[in-house]
């Protein structure tokens, strides 16, 4: 028998252990047949008296309103199902898929080399003009990536489909359905004299706008196409790079209209029939919420000024309705905690190395308590307390995660991310995040298994043994927290 099987053992055959965890299990039906378990579990209670009611009524099937809205989206589905500008944004977009990496070469290749033309044509013959070296090395890259994409009669289909790591990053991560990528429904297009003529007039456009930004914009076209044809890609997108707006110039504007596009991207594919809009007594309450958030911002004294920041909150909020409408599914809600702790980790790499090797690190104004901890690691954020918040909340998505993930590598990795993410919490050195970190892992662990509650009493009770072996200024460091004069 091992010495797990023996602890184990032991715990189960332990008077005091049982004793505890009878007393545990009685805390558990208290809170469950009492007041704050009903305020939790009656949802289902209140969710049939408001389908009873009279706004639930008004929004049932059976009501005339409900009628006249179907009738009205049947009558758009249909003006959008045979949309002639649809239709060959459909065929375009099949039209790609099938083109081979040969007929995108010749694209990029022709691009590059009217870049580095165009370069040198505006360099001499406008001495005038603004030179940018930049679009320069653009121009180079370009040929060298043309010639190399030149070498593979592959279509984008047939490489999202064998490849690993597209197959990967499209299908598996972003959700992509297999089906929109079948080889034996994209049809072969492709021909070289369109990549030639295409390619030709990106390059005498760079005499206008540097290769960078036109390369850019390309991918902002794509995103916004594939977010019009997913909307839940858009979702994912935005909970992934939510916390990375801030080190954006224009940030709201940016953030607005990726909001927007994706809002009109879930109301188009709704007024088809290809999405569902579910509105129960939560949903009434937050529209309720948005449109208390509007006329505070229109009747305040601040103007124009307070009227867009609450448009601004009512667009984020909006949000609400899309996550519960399209994040509806096991797969896409895994997706969507991904996209989370994906973002999570990011943020906590880049603090664990600011503070490895001192760039941009806040200087503590403590330190007289703590004299070793001289710097605070602030991620991207301003303060090291925003990197600590943001962290202590998506923390146990990656536990949940680490959990119940299926297989050693796919433990390892959620293991190593929780790892990452502590590391950054720890060298915040901010007590408000270390005792929001315990804070929320408890409130999990309390919510997976009774047995925490046994492990934090037995450990409770052993905390002043730990006090007698801590430095005095770490204890003091906790304990001042709790001084009011301070």
């Amino acid at each position: 028998m091992s010495f797990a099987e023996k602890l184990k053992r032991l715990c189960r055959t332990s008077l005091l252990i049982s004793l505890i965890m009878s007393l545990i299990n009685g805390i558990y039906r208290c809170l469950k047949d009492g007041v704050f378990g009903k305020f939790f579990t009656s949802y289902s209670r209140e969710e049939k008296l408001f389908r009873q009611g009279t706004i639930g009524k008004f929004l049932s099937r059976k009501s005339n309103f409900s009628k006249q809205i179907r009738k009205i989206r049947l009558r758009l589905a249909e003006f959008f199902e045979n949309s002639f500008i649809i239709e060959k944004v459909s065929g375009c977009a099949t039209y790609l898929l099938g083109s081979s990496f040969r007929f995108y070469g010749i694209a990029v290749l022709t691009f590059g080399v009217y870049s580095v033309l165009m370069f040198y044509i505006k360099q001499y013959a406008f001495p005038n003009a603004i030179i940018d070296n930049v679009s320069l090395l653009f121009g180079f890259v370009l040929i060298v990536l043309g010639l190399l994409m030149m070498g593979s009669k592959q279509s984008v289909a047939e490489l999202v489909q064998k490849g690993l790591i597209p197959h990967a990053l499209l299908i598996d991560i972003l959700g992509i359905p297999e089906e929109r990528l079948d080889i034996a429904r994209v049809k072969r297009g492709g021909k070289y004299n369109i990549a030639l003529i295409v390619g030709m007039l990106l390059g005498v456009f760079t005499l206008l706008v540097p290769p960078q930004y036109i390369l850019l914009g390309i991918f902002c076209f794509i995103a916004i196409a594939v977010v019009m044809s997913y909307p839940e890609i858009g979702v994912l997108a935005l909970v992934a790079f939510m916390p990375f707006f801030s080190v954006i110039d224009l940030t709201f504007n940016l953030l607005n209209f990726s909001i927007a596009v994706t809002a009109f991207a879930y109301l188009g594919k709704l007024i088809r029939g290809k999405r569902v809009l579910r509105f129960s007594l939560i949903d009434t309450m937050m529209l309720f919420l948005i449109l208390a958030v509007w006329f505070s911002g229109l009747t305040s004294a601040g103007g124009e000024i307070s009227l867009q920041k609450a448009q601004h909150a009512c667009l984020l909020m909006l949000m609400y309705f899309m996550i519960v409408n399209l994040i509806r599914t096991p797969g896409w809600l895994h997706r969507a905690t991904l996209a989370i702790i994906g973002a999570s980790v990011i943020l906590a790499f880049i603090g664990v190395f600011q503070y490895a090797s001192e760039l941009s690190v806040t200087a503590r104004t403590d330190a007289s308590a703590l004299p070793w901890m001289t710097a605070q690691a602030s991620s991207i954020f301003e303060t090291p307390h925003v990197l600590g918040a943001y962290l202590m909340v998506t923390m146990p998505l990656c536990m949940a995660i680490w959990i119940t993930a299926a297989g050693s590598k796919r433990r390892m990795s959620a293991a190593l991310c929780f790892l990452m993410m502590i590391s950054a919490v720890v060298v915040t050195w901010s007590r408000s995040a270390w005792f929001g970190m315990l804070i929320s892992m408890l409130i999990f662990f309390l919510i997976y298994s009774r047995k925490t509650a046994c492990c934090l009493l037995i450990g409770g009770l052993t905390v002043p043994i730990w006090y007698g072996f801590l430095p005095s200024s770490f204890v003091s460091h906790f304990t001042d927290m709790l001084n009011l004069t301070d």
